[in-house]
């Protein structure tokens, strides 16, 4: 709490000043919350709006590259439409490749071309980058066209199927420029 003693001697200007300090530290203290409330109140306002389905869709695609880079396999695995039955098979197949190399990937491109309401197609071209591959172990660095296939599960966008277009692919040195003499 604050403390302003007053002695018989002292000075009503430094009284006044001090009583000034303190009504202006409340003012502004007061206006930097309301300040802040009102900061919040946009963010929230912002986080309200419902995204569009086609950013739903698009934010799918970019979080599934997302999780595998980071090697995060439960993210990685929420991110597409799997039958049961074959989520262990497929979580111990990404596990694998995770020991195996650390992978950089960058989207080059990302179009939907095709989305109702239950269903999408996008069309994305990527760059893949091992920047650490496991002794006995190639890996071929490579940009390519693809298409994924999406599904509205239970309310969420997953990535149901994954189409490489092989004429598409484009082997790549360690850093990132193409290879001239490389095989198709």
């Amino acid at each position: 709490m604050w403390n302003f003693t007053h002695t018989q001697g002292g000075s009503t200007m430094k009284r006044k000043l001090s009583l000034f300090i303190l009504f202006s530290a409340v003012v502004l203290s007061l206006i930097g919350c309301s300040l802040g409330d009102n900061t919040s109140s946009e963010k929230e306002q912002v986080e309200e709006e419902p995204i569009s389905a086609e950013e739903q869709v698009i934010n799918v695609i970019k979080l599934n590259m997302d999780y595998a880079e980071k090697e995060d396999l439960d993210g990685y695995l929420s991110t597409i439409n799997i039958p049961e039955e074959f989520i262990e098979e497929q979580r111990q197949s990404n596990q694998e490749l995770f020991d195996a190399f650390d992978i950089d990937y960058e989207l080059l491109s990302i179009e939907v071309v095709e989305l109702t309401e239950t269903t999408a197609i996008v069309d994305i071209v990527q760059q893949t980058i091992a920047t650490e591959i496991a002794e006995g172990y190639m890996f071929n660095h490579s940009q390519l066209a693809a298409t994924h296939y999406l599904d509205l599960v239970d309310g969420e966008w997953k990535i149901s199927a994954t189409e490489i277009d092989d004429s598409s692919i484009i082997y790549l040195d360690a850093n990132g420029e193409p290879l001239e003499n490389a095989e198709s």
